[in-house]
């Protein structure tokens, strides 16, 4: 097995059980061109690296005391450009400043510095150009915009903007043998000897666990199969980790950062001692050795090795040529529908007009890669400071049904706590980095991998395609202002928003209140019904440049408020071609628009919460009805709910009036608001409110589908646009002292119909995938006093782990079946314990039923108490639940079917399956394709709710005697049904349906119960 180096170390060798030790490295720093030689042929030629010798150690990497590491560099070649010299400009700018600094001796220093600072980026920038000349991609503009601008803010921007398009691995800082490693990958299958698998098997099974617990099962193991004559040894903890880090091929790089999070000491600021916004120095100085220190560390696992794995087995490079496969399929309905576009399907983000567009400009193929960056905040803990922010990637290319599993979701940084970053930029700078290196790879043709199925190496482009973050990172990610600026629509459009006289904070009012004449904002009405498309690339373009040629600060504000920008997006530096145009690589996260903002509106409003101006007076908002004991009576009946939502909805709402405001979650929202809402608010809400948000369920329910025709698009946006006019005529009505009212969240609303057909359904780019992702690695933590490198270390071998599942196969087999289950001849459809042991006689209404379908009286049938859906939902039965008894049973019995196009709901009764008996009474041979469900119906909604609530209210009663037989194959999924509470004029007995949203369980993990047989 060849030695790979995986990690940047240092010159401290850890023992062979120093664990923490072991992951602790130096800081990464990219060298200065004063460092290094420019940069020859390594890419621009295409002359071959070297291979490492199969038996060559792993080289050791020694940590400079400079603020530049030592780093192997290229012997240059003919090509190599010349070495830089001063612009005429620079040297007469420097004869003109002497008398400066013979006044101020300490000015002069400083500005000697700041030449060898802009000499250094000159000549990187003089070696990057070499390359860009030879780039076939050139045809796409690069920079549309100048590098230098008199704002401070913006020029910390383009410094970073500037290392980024002029990177490329031989000038990144990696040590040479990492780029060797990235430039040759391994070829050829990969194999495991059986101890090897053993001992990687043993890993995974006792990974999470204290490392006390890995030693037990080691000495154990070892005791057990040693003899006096073959010893048998257990790699202690430190060393199979070495080899999982060997066989993946990950690398992680860690950058300083300051101690209280403002800023990672990277590219520009990569020399620097002390915070730039703090001050607080950089290093602690040993007391013994006098050696620096970082104070603090953040992490980058670099992803080019990462996608270069994903390749290295046949099965995960069948899995990556879903993408091309999508597009064929798709393009083949778009012709099939060319007389018809509202029955256009779009059911991933490759069927977004966008992608299709960048797909051919780009003549993309099956070797090229689509990624998608996500970053987010959480807290560790509840109830202390531990702001941590993460990053992940998302690999497009995979199918939506495995897309999102942990193994497949891409690991790419981790920001310590305890305070959020001031300066993100210089934190997303490391993986952006190598990003843009691995994007000008071969002259643009990218990275190459070893593709286990054409057992080939090739060559794969890495493709931006989406930015996914919540507002607080959006804003430092695409560059615009905060969502209370003039212009603050988070996709752009030209709406200008309106403040309160006095006040700097703009609202996203539609309507001009009655009786306003701010200055500057005094403009008409908006008409909503104009907007929904948001503007061009060349108008961001535009207004960009614009704003980075501000003269000075008062004219930037002046542009800022006109533009609705603030900087430029730090992915201005990747390569343009190989990315969705910035903004447009932008759009809008449903997560956080529909179940959280919307729900952080909604509850303060009917509670009467929001701030109420003196000219103002609560007593006519005739909608704040959710208040004292009516509060509290509505929030009991929501956490009585409970046990009526079956366990796969995971994350019930509790008793928003005693919990919501205890961190609620997303998935509490949704079924707050858009489950139970229709059918709870109803008892509180005038009818005119109540209709108004219907109609916002409505919205939500159909854009958070994961496969939505063009006809319902328009149908959304039609809906989308009378509810925003609407909400603004019944709350806001025209005046001064409601303009806060106006949320930016009502607004978005109107986009995200344009949204869904430019970049596919919402539900494929929502930052759920992020919630799930710090959910599994937050519950890892076993060290509370060091909880953010303890995430750290979690992260990099969760990525090693992932990694090694999908290079081996073989280590993450499939779940085998409970041991009484039958995976049925219809696909996807598995029965599920427990089961009758004997065939049974049925009779009463159930034994008609049946008799009803076979024609004739039949004894002998098999009964099933569980169902497993294709979806991964597992539906119950009368039968499991009313054995029940030790516990709360959460009902899971209630199901949604499609008989002959038509939408049913019904309760299970049980499972069966038709045998045919044997003389010895024990169970036969089971009829192929005779898998029935015994469904007591329930009955049509009641039309009037039904109309009323714009279709989201379906209350129906259950006779209990309308049953039918069923094909499994009829039954869609699990649902919950609750009883709706009554108001004067209801009938008796009516339940309603809360069907789970497609957003949450893109990683659906079944609940399995343990018994097998009555």
């Amino acid at each position: 097995m060849t030695p790979i180096p995986q990690q940047i170390q240092g010159p401290h060798q850890p023992d062979e059980d120093d664990d923490d030790d072991m992951y602790v490295e130096p800081n990464y720093r990219p060298p200065s061109a004063m460092d290094q030689d420019i940069p020859g042929d390594g890419i621009a030629g295409g002359s071959p690296m070297l291979s490492p010798s199969p038996n060559a150690p792993s080289p050791e990497i020694v940590r400079s005391p400079s603020p530049h590491p030592a780093v192997p560099t290229p012997a240059p070649s003919a090509s190599t450009p010349p070495a830089a010299h001063r612009r005429r400009e620079d040297e007469d700018e420097e004869t003109s400043e002497d008398e400066e600094e013979e006044e101020d001796p300490q000015l002069g220093r400083q500005r000697t510095q700041d030449r060898q600072v802009d000499m250094d980026a000159l000549r990187a920038r003089e070696a990057a150009q070499a390359i860009r000349n030879q780039n076939p991609f050139n045809d796409v503009e690069e920079e549309p915009f100048e590098l230098a601008s008199n704002i401070e803010s913006i020029q910390e921007t383009l410094g970073y903007i500037d290392e980024l398009r002029n990177t490329s691995f031989d000038n990144s800082g990696l040590p040479q043998s990492i780029i060797e490693q990235i430039r040759q990958p391994l070829e050829g299958a990969p194999t495991l000897s059986e101890n090897e698998q053993f001992f990687i098997d043993l890993y995974f099974a006792t990974f999470g666990a204290p490392e006390s617990v890995y030693n037990k099962v080691r000495d154990a193991v070892s005791r057990r199969f040693s003899t006096e004559e073959a010893p048998f040894e257990v790699p202690s903890l430190y060393k199979i980790r070495k080899l999982v880090q060997q066989l993946t091929g990950i690398v992680v790089v860690q950058d300083d950062m300051c101690v209280d999070s403002c800023m990672a000491f990277t590219g520009k600021h990569a020399a620097k001692k002390e915070c730039t916004v703090c001050s607080k120095p950089r290093y602690l100085v040993g007391a013994r050795d006098g050696k620096e220190r970082p104070r603090k560390q953040m992490t980058t696992i670099l992803l080019a090795p990462q996608l270069q794995a994903v390749r290295r087995s046949p099965e995960g490079a069948s899995n990556m040529r879903y993408r091309q496969q999508k597009v064929h399929e798709f393009r083949q309905h778009q012709r099939e529908t060319t007389n018809n576009p509202g029955a256009t399907i779009y059911d991933d983000v490759f069927c977004g007009s966008d992608y299709l567009a960048l797909h051919d400009r780009l003549s993309l193929t099956e070797d090229d890669i689509v990624v998608g960056l996500s970053l987010d905040g959480a807290q560790l803990y509840q109830n202390v400071e531990s702001d941590t922010w993460i990053g992940i990637w998302i690999v497009y290319d995979y199918n939506p049904s495995i897309r999102y599993k942990r193994r497949h979701v891409l690991p790419a940084f981790v920001i310590p706590g305890p305070n959020k970053p001031k300066i993100l930029d210089s934190f997303t700078f490391r993986s952006l980095q190598h990003l843009s290196a691995a994007q000008r790879e071969e002259s643009g043709r990218g990275i190459k991998c070893w593709d286990a199925l054409k057992e080939a190496v090739i060559f794969a482009r890495i493709i931006l395609l989406l930015c996914i973050a919540d507002v607080m990172a959006l804003i430092a990610m695409d560059g615009r202002v905060g969502h209370h600026g003039a212009k603050g629509c988070r996709l752009g459009c030209k709406m200008k928003g309106r403040p309160k006289p006095g006040q700097g904070f703009y609202y996203a009012v539609h309507n001009k209140p009655d009786n306003y004449d701010q200055p500057g904002c005094d403009h008409p009405d908006t008409n909503v019904r104009t907007i929904t498309a948001i503007p061009p690339v060349s108008y961001y373009e535009e207004s960009l440049k614009a704003l980075v040629e501000s003269r000075n600060p008062t004219h930037y504000e002046d542009v800022r408020k006109e533009t609705g920008l603030c900087k430029p997006s730090i992915l201005s530096g990747l390569l343009q071609t190989h990315m969705l145009a910035i903004p447009r690589c932008f759009t809008v996260d449903l997560m956080h628009l529909f179940f959280i903002n919307l729900g952080q509106l909604f509850i303060p409003l009917w509670q009467g919460k929001l701030p109420c101006e003196a000219t103002d007076s609560k007593a006519s908002w005739t909608w704040a009805r959710l208040t004292g004991e009516q509060w509290k009576q509505h929030g009991a009946l929501v956490g009585e709910s409970h046990r009526y939502f079956p366990s796969m909805f995971h994350r019930t709402p509790r008793d928003p009036a005693k919990k919501i405001n205890t961190k609620y979650k997303a998935t509490e929202y949704y079924l707050y608001l858009y489950g139970l809402g229709p059918g709870f608010f109803r008892t509180f809400l005038p009818r005119i409110y109540w209709r108004n948000f219907c109609r916002l369920v409505a919205i939500t329910r159909l854009y958070i589908q994961r496969s939505i025709t063009g006809e319902q698009l328009r149908y959304g946006e039609t809906m989308a646009v009378q509810f925003v006019e609407e909400y603004e005529e019944i709350y806001y009505q025209r005046r001064v002292d409601r303009i806060h009212f106006c949320r930016p969240a009502i607004h978005t609303i109107i986009h995200v119909a344009r949204e869904a057909a430019r970049v596919g359904p919402g539900a494929y780019y929502t930052q759920f995938t992020m919630e799930r992702a710090i959910g599994y690695f937050g519950q890892e933590i076993r060290q509370p006093s060091n909880p953010f490198g303890n995430l750290a270390q979690i992260t990099v071998r969760a990525s090693q782990m992932s990694a090694l599942k999908v290079v081996f196969p073989s280590l993450d087999p499939p779940p085998s079946l409970p041991r009484t289950s039958f995976a049925t001849n219809t696909q996807g459809y598995t029965l599920l314990g427990p089961k009758s042991r004997f065939p049974e006689k049925i009779e009463g209404l159930e034994g008609h039923a049946i008799q009803l379908v076979y024609g004739a009286p039949v004894s002998k049938y098999i009964k099933w108490g569980r169902l497993r859906l294709p979806n991964g939902q597992i539906s119950r039965s009368r039968m499991r639940e009313d054995r029940q008894v030790a516990r709360e049973v959460r009902v899971a019995k209630n199901v949604k079917m499609l008989i002959d196009g038509e939408v049913g709901y019904g309760e299970v009764l049980f499972y069966f399956t038709h045998t045919l008996a044997q003389p010895t009474g024990e169970i036969g041979e089971i009829v192929p394709r005779d898998f029935k469900a015994l469904v007591s119906f329930y009955g049509r909604p009641n039309i009037d709710l039904y109309q009323d609530s714009f279709k989201t209210l379906w209350a129906c009663a259950l006779s209990g005697t309308d049953i039918r037989v069923v094909d499994i194959s009829c039954i869609a999924s699990v649902v919950s049904m609750q009883p709706l509470p009554r108001v004067e004029g209801d009938p008796e007995g009516l339940w309603f349906v809360v069907e789970k949203s497609g957003l949450d369980d893109m990683d659906t993990t079944p609940e399995e119960d343990n018994e097998d047989t009555l």
